[in-house]
């Protein structure tokens, strides 16, 4: 498991019905080997085959929240610099869920002090944009 949860033993059951995945890391797998791609990065400048869950937050969180529920909590200046770049993961019941936290080195800590509802504002045409292009890509 590549990916960020708080409570690696708690079930998350898949609200909406599919018969690509049933779980989380059934869908981080699937969005690591098919989804994420150069169309669903938030900036073209993120995009890197090698590191393919970098910039993909946005898209991740609307895809993860639709199929597992929850909510999309924003992860403010995560890497501490100058730049204020927002982050976003997901908080299903009470579990903190990041499958994009594999972008940051070192790995981010205090997800659970994190309350705010992230707001993709102007944006949010274009996150929905990406995470219909990530749905096109599973399949879904």
């Amino acid at each position: 498991m590549a990916y960020y949860i708080s409570n690696p033993t708690a079930t998350i059951p898949c609200i909406k019905p599919n018969n690509k995945f049933s779980t989380i890391g059934e869908l981080y797998d699937l969005l690591n080997s098919i989804g994420w791609n150069e169309m669903t990065v938030y900036l073209k400048v993120q995009w890197d085959p090698a590191l393919k869950c970098s910039g993909q937050c946005n898209s991740t969180a609307l895809l993860v929240k639709e199929y597992f529920g929850g909510e999309i909590i924003n992860y403010p200046n995560p890497n501490g610099g100058a730049v204020k770049k927002g982050h976003c993961f997901n908080r299903i019941n009470g579990v903190d869920i990041d499958l994009t936290s594999d972008q940051f080195t070192p790995q981010l800590t205090g997800y659970s002090g994190l309350t705010k509802k992230a707001n993709f504002g102007m944006q949010q045409f274009s996150c929905e944009r990406a995470a219909y292009i990530l749905k096109l890509k599973l399949g879904l």
